[in-house]
């Protein structure tokens, strides 16, 4: 791995314990179970070579630039929420320890969100004023 690149794994570890217990479980879990995603030799994905050989060559002939991973969680992220997804239920996908970093840090809310939110509250107060002329 003369590249520079990290290669980076997703492992699941449950719990909060030492070290030496954390590593017996990633042990564990790569003899019984092997990494959650694969490569043909039963190794862990390079990530950065999957955005190389397959999501850049598929943004380059949609005209779109690939913007990272951390971008595309962020993307996820928004994306899931505008769908109704719960935030605890997006932190759980993105494997997040708090869902105060999952809202801080992934989900956005566009500018379309934002007009549509004031278009509902303009709504909601021109029946409130109607509603007022009708009491009085």
């Amino acid at each position: 791995m003369g590249t520079g690149r990290v290669s980076k794994a997703i492992l699941v570890v449950s719990g909060h314990r030492e070290d030496a217990d954390i590593c017996s479980d990633v042990r564990m879990l790569l003899t019984a179970y092997g990494w959650i995603f694969p490569n043909s030799v039963g190794g862990a994905l390079d990530l950065a070579n999957i955005a190389e050989r397959v999501i850049k060559p598929v943004f380059k002939a949609n005209g779109l630039d690939w913007k990272g991973w951390h971008a595309y969680r962020r993307g996820l992220a928004t994306n899931l929420k505008k769908l109704g997804v719960p935030d605890t239920t997006i932190q759980a996908i993105l494997r997040h320890e708090s869902v105060s970093t999952t809202q801080r840090f992934y989900i956005k809310t566009t500018r379309e969100d934002a007009m549509d939110a004031m278009k509902r509250f303009e709504e909601k107060l021109k029946c409130a004023a109607v509603v007022q002329q009708i009491v009085n």
